[in-house]
């Protein structure tokens, strides 16, 4: 008699695997350390950028420049200033 696996278990792998889609199947793009016959539950997203997000990642950064929304006039820290290495006698 064949053991029926727990598919309610928490399993301890987790992360992005990038894969490519080809006749019917998800083959991954590298190799992986999976068990063979390991069920999993995957998340489709696009690794792609489409003409849409291309277009509101461009209308982003025209707004951020149009409004000046990254200011670079501050006053330039020297490496002292950034790791706070002044002599505090």
């Amino acid at each position: 008699m064949t053991a029926i696996p727990d598919y309610d278990r928490p399993m301890k792998m987790d992360g992005d695997i990038p894969v490519t889609y080809t006749n019917g199947v998800f083959r991954p793009d590298g190799k992986v350390s999976i068990p063979e016959g390991s069920r999993l539950l995957i998340s489709v997203r696009n690794a792609e950028p489409t003409a849409e997000s291309r277009r509101l990642a461009n209308e982003f950064l025209d707004r951020v420049r149009r409004e000046n929304l990254v200011r670079l006039q501050g006053p330039r820290l020297t490496r002292d200033d950034l790791y706070d290495r002044h002599d505090r006698s």
